[in-house]
């Protein structure tokens, strides 16, 4: 695999439909196997808050999403190459809690592993289409 082209101090991926894209403050890369090229394909909402957490990236149902700062959930329509904002993480500080995802079946959950405010974490999220 080439080395991307770009730099960046943050990036959140996924692997929809057995490709792969690279996200990073205002921009979406998509990965070609058989040209071995990172391409810029869209923009996004996605840049850096004060005292925020990387974003992170996970795939559900043949979609890509990356929960921004910890508490906006987008989703990337892949056909329409466009973000949407579909929920926001619970709590009053949810932008201060790291966090992780794993998915079972059709349900993602993000949970909050640790955080500077109380009630933040633990606290376990779970979201459906």
């Amino acid at each position: 695999m080439n080395n991307f082209a770009g730099s960046f101090n943050f990036s959140s991926t996924f692997v929809v439909n057995g490709t792969a894209y690279l996200v990073v403050y205002g921009h979406t890369w998509r990965y070609n196997v058989s040209s071995d090229t990172w391409s810029d394909i869209a923009t996004n909402p996605f840049f850096k808050e004060y005292y925020s957490v990387d974003a992170i990236g996970f795939a559900l149902n043949n979609t890509g999403y990356v929960l921004h700062s910890g508490q906006s959930l987008y989703k990337y329509d892949v056909t329409n190459n466009s973000w949407t904002l579909v929920t926001y993480y619970p709590g009053s500080r949810a932008d201060n809690s790291y966090k992780t995802t794993f998915i079972i079946g059709d349900k993602a959950y993000i949970a909050a592993t640790s955080g500077n405010y109380s009630g933040n974490s633990p606290l376990m999220y779970s979201y459906q289409e």
